[in-house]
């Protein structure tokens, strides 16, 4: 989280020397490409983390060097506060890649949100129904993916039992045409094992191929993380303001 007071944007000239202390002083402060010189600079380090700015992650921690520069640079005294939580990301996008029969080649697939981290490539296995009961997994070979349709019970309980059946991995198909995006197995998921979604149209044509063998790689980190909150303060404020 960061805690930001007010720094002029790009604006005119007299933006740098005057109080700007009501909405109409700081509006006049603030432009569009101020706001755009930061988006880009934002967009930048996230580029160079992987895609993304997540707490806790390196590409947050640039940002928030990126805002305290920008803040001391105005004339702010800037302090800050660690804190620490629990947290969840991925390091590199999944892939999800048939492997045989032919052709082989990439699947769309989107990383659940607390799944663990792997690389397998695997026969795949199916449920007896929807994975909810782990008599659903009776007899299903260990080391094997798991291919699961979606529906009745939560993802989470899901990839449970299959984990609990011996599964390497997870891939859950949709029960309704789109793309799942986020889908979640929640804290509580602990198992170092990936897990993903496909769309309907994808899962069902993996569930219809016979002989199929999979490759699944997810990479994540999944633990406790530190972020900080920065605080700006100018140097001559109101001593009796709190």
């Amino acid at each position: 989280m960061l805690g930001l007071a007010s720094v002029a944007l790009a604006g005119p000239a007299r933006c740098d020397v005057r109080v700007n202390n009501t909405h109409q002083k700081l509006q006049e402060c603030v432009t569009l490409a101020g706001v755009r010189e930061h988006q880009a600079a934002l967009q930048a380090i996230a580029n160079a983390n992987g895609g993304n700015r997540v707490s806790g992650a390196a590409g947050y921690n640039a940002s928030l060097a990126y805002f305290e520069n920008k803040l001391r640079a105005a004339g702010y005294q800037v302090t800050k506060q660690d804190f620490s939580f629990n947290t969840w990301f991925a390091l590199q996008p999944s892939i999800l890649e048939q492997v045989s029969p032919a052709p082989a080649g990439p699947i769309t697939s989107f990383i659940m949100t607390w799944s663990g981290s792997g690389d397998v490539t695997a026969p795949v296995g199916r449920p007896a129904n929807l994975g909810c009961n782990a008599a659903d997994f009776a007899g299903f070979p260990a080391g094997n993916i798991a291919l699961i349709p979606r529906g009745t019970c939560g993802f989470a309980v899901k990839a449970t039992n299959a984990v609990a059946a011996g599964a390497s991995g997870v891939v859950i198909y949709d029960n309704a045409p789109g793309l799942l995006t986020n889908g979640n197995v929640l804290s509580s998921f602990t198992a170092n094992v990936g897990v993903v979604s496909v769309p309907q149209n994808l899962g069902l044509q993996l569930a219809a191929t016979p002989g199929l063998v999979l490759r699944l790689r997810t990479s994540v980190y999944r633990g406790a993380a530190t972020a900080t909150t920065l605080f700006a303060e100018t140097t001559d404020g109101d001593a009796n303001t709190v």
